[in-house]
């Protein structure tokens, strides 16, 4: 695998590790930055030519990704949503908490249910605790929040729960003929580099072949979550009988 990687944050940086601990990758290009350290997989890249995936934390990233799309490699983007996008080169948005590994997380519970039944997905954002809303109960040391109700499809309701500090997390209930709870907890910029990594791992082992423009993790749900788990994400549950 060869990826290149564009972000000078500590969500790209941990990433950055976490990706050097793969041994398949051959390549770690850091966009138009030398890198520190005497891994020889790292280099610094002046072109997304010769490279499997492009993989950004930026809040802007459309000019990256239209480089991307002019060489025809695949992007991955860690945020929700990008400018108007240009051709058919796919680009896998949405590669954080929220959008990635929460429903990923949940994609996995709905396919694996015996009955169907509402199924809840929350997860932590950095503000100031709500004093109501709907109670959720995240793993320790994150524990209850009061959340807000962000959006429904059918039986599915999202919920962002305001958290300060470093901590954050992840649940997804489903309620049926029992309960099942999945949940996480850890390190916000942790989770986020999680995330974003998996993102450009599924990118680079092929799983946007044959999609064209912009792809959610949603439709890669399971691939996605897979990465995460050979990553090291620690997945807490219970479940009713």
């Amino acid at each position: 695998m060869r990826i290149l990687l564009d972000g000078r944050g500590e969500v790209a940086t941990r990433a950055g590790w976490l990706l050097l601990g793969e041994r398949d990758l051959e390549r770690l290009g850091l966009w138009r930055r030398r890198p520190r350290g005497d891994d020889r997989r790292l280099a610094e890249a002046r072109t997304v030519e010769g490279f499997d995936v492009v993989v950004t934390d930026a809040e802007d990233p459309g000019a990256l990704v239209a480089l991307a799309g002019e060489a025809g490699v695949p992007a991955v983007v860690w945020v929700d949503a990008i400018g108007a996008h240009r051709g058919d080169t796919p680009v896998l948005v949405g590669a954080n908490v929220g959008s990635g590994l929460a429903p990923a997380l949940a994609a996995h519970e709905s396919a694996n249910a015996e009955t169907p039944g509402l199924v809840e997905i929350a997860w932590t954002e950095p503000g100031r605790p709500l004093r109501r809303g709907h109670a959720v109960r995240f793993p320790e040391p994150v524990g209850p929040r009061w959340a807000r109700e962000r959006r429904r499809n059918g039986h599915v309701r999202y919920f962002a729960a305001p958290t300060p500090g470093e901590w954050a997390g992840v649940l997804v209930r489903m309620a049926g003929v029992s309960e099942r709870i999945v949940g996480v907890a850890d390190l916000a910029v942790h989770l986020e580099a999680l995330s974003l990594a998996a993102g450009a791992l599924v990118a680079a082992a092929g799983a946007l072949r044959g999609r064209r423009g912009v792809v959610t993790v949603a439709e890669v749900a399971e691939a996605y979550l897979d990465v995460l788990l050979e990553l090291g994400l620690e997945v807490a549950e219970w479940r009713s009988h």
